[in-house]
């Protein structure tokens, strides 16, 4: 049964989960903590036993989507459900129970709250961008030279695209800068189109690894976890893994931490990827990879204004976005 309310969760279907894992677990009593985000239904569930057993888990994270029109609805299902399960050691959270159907999912997951923390609104430091180059490269070596289809650059640069002009309208970039723009994404798709001739770079991506979607430990040696993989219908979900890093660093990091902290993540990115396996992607592919998605990431914030109502309330970062992507163009020209 998928859950479709927070109202909805008993005492006696926890005690039917938990036991799949811990058989002799008996539950005493349970408390929520609800609430709510941008595309889901959320709550903290803590649990009290009635036994102490330091083995047994005592709160999760419960979270409750309806499908969306424009999002593809059974992806992050997928990601906790199926999609790593047999990756050693894979940076995503416990997944205690899920369940899909055509109206929307549910996820039980392990509680990170007490132990990590996002992202979001942190100074990132080398230590962070180590832990997610190495992470991103787990995730993408193990589906490492599963083909994307050449449509799909097309298809995503052909929706993203249409937010170009309010964009362009709207934004306080100068004349040069919107030309400068404009000449770095033309002919975007015949290159990615070449690209795509060889497979090597190619697999399957998380897309939408920004600062909110990273939990990083409290604890040194703990591990970073990179969650919520929720992408849109004309989001990239197979392609050169390099765009996650791309995406999940320059757009989001101040330009002098981007490039105090660049050489390392890529050198590490590339170094993990050897370690688990990778073969013939060679350091200097993994430069020219970087290079090339640094100019698609320009879609990111351009795709803020397909909705005028969205592109208004978040100004205040596609603009930072369309910065530090022109600037790291530069960089790399």
């Amino acid at each position: 049964m998928v859950l479709e309310s927070t109202s909805q969760i008993t005492k006696e279907w926890l005690q039917q989960t938990i036991n799949q894992f811990y058989p002799q677990a008996q539950i005493k009593n349970v408390t929520l903590n609800c609430g709510n985000s941008r595309h889901a239904n959320n709550a903290i569930i803590n649990i009290e036993y009635c036994e102490d057993h330091h083995s047994y888990p005592t709160s999760f994270f419960l979270k409750i989507c309806q499908n969306c029109a424009y999002f593809i609805t059974d992806s992050e299902y997928d990601y906790y459900k199926k999609d790593y399960v047999d990756l050693k050691n894979a940076p995503i959270p416990v997944c205690y129970d899920a369940q899909y159907s055509e109206s929307g999912y549910h996820l039980l997951l392990e509680d990170l709250s007490a132990t990590h923390y996002s992202n979001q609104d942190i100074e990132p430091t080398q230590q962070h961008a180590i832990e997610l180059a190495k992470e991103l490269a787990r995730l993408h070596a193990f589906y490492w030279q599963e083909d994307s289809p050449i449509s799909a650059v097309d298809k995503y640069i052909e929706k993203t695209s249409q937010g170009l002009p309010a964009i362009f309208s709207h934004t306080s970039l100068s004349q040069q800068d919107k030309i400068s723009i404009g000449n770095i994404i033309e002919n975007c798709g015949q290159k990615f189109y070449e690209r795509q001739q060889y497979r090597n770079g190619f697999t399957k991506i998380h897309g939408d690894a920004n600062p909110c979607n990273v939990m990083s430990p409290y604890d040194k040696k703990g591990k970073t976890y990179i969650i919520d993989r929720q992408p849109f219908l004309w989001s990239l979900t197979h392609f050169l893994g390099m765009y996650d890093l791309v995406y999940a660093t320059i757009p989001c990091w101040e330009t002098d931490k981007r490039r105090s902290f660049e050489m390392t993540t890529l050198q590490t990115y590339h170094r993990n990827l050897q370690k688990f396996g990778v073969q013939n992607y060679s350091w200097e592919q993994c430069l020219d990879d970087y290079r090339l998605c640094i100019i698609l990431a320009f879609y990111v914030p351009i795709s803020w204004g397909l909705s005028e109502k969205s592109m208004k309330e978040m100004q205040w970062l596609w603009e930072k976005q369309l910065r530090r992507l022109l600037q790291a163009s530069r960089d790399w020209s």
